[in-house]
């Protein structure tokens, strides 16, 4: 409960540091590359047994910090994404941040068995991260004066062309692993 409730804390207080800092230039780009990391990482993941190498604590405040850590690791995504998706309205951060803390907190462990049985969720939420990356790294200033503004329908083409990319370098990566592990 301690090390659930700072991580609620953290996670509150990176995702409004990282909507400010989205509006500065190559912030987005580094976040979209960062999330588009993130998403390659989540399809091509292995999980981790117990006795397996997992961490485990040994103190309550082994635990809170074992907890804290994991967490802001891998909300990495979540803030990001939240951040991006609001695009500066803090209505719609606030909305996010109210629907997607509860759900992780209070569902993480159906969610597990959820993505288990239905791995199709992971590859869903895998697109949904290559989508916000590339948003991300297209409305970025830098890249917006580089390339011209993009909206519309290029945008939403470069977006799902981001969600594809994610799944398509997951795939070839989880190939090349298999194909190196039986070398």
């Amino acid at each position: 409960a301690f090390g659930a409730g700072f991580a609620v804390f953290l996670r509150i207080v990176l995702t409004f540091f990282a909507a400010q800092l989205l509006q500065m230039n190559y912030v987005k780009f580094i976040g979209g590359l960062l999330i588009f990391w993130i998403a390659v990482k989540l399809l091509t993941q292995d999980t981790c047994t117990e006795g397996e190498g997992c961490k485990t604590a040994s103190s309550i405040w082994s635990a809170v910090w074992i907890i804290l850590v994991a967490d802001v690791t891998m909300s990495t995504d979540n803030i990001l994404a939240l951040a991006g998706a609001s695009k500066g309205n803090l209505f719609l951060l606030v909305f996010g941040l109210i629907v997607s803390i509860p759900l992780v907190v209070f569902t993480s462990t159906i969610l597990a068995r959820l993505m288990d049985k239905y791995p199709i969720i992971i590859y869903a939420g895998a697109a949904v991260l290559g989508k916000v990356s590339a948003e991300l790294v297209f409305t970025d200033p830098v890249v917006a004066n580089r390339i011209g503004d993009v909206h519309g329908w290029t945008l939403t083409a470069l977006e799902v062309a981001g969600a594809v990319a994610v799944i398509v370098v997951g795939r070839l990566y989880l190939k090349y692993k298999a194909a190196k592990s039986r070398v």
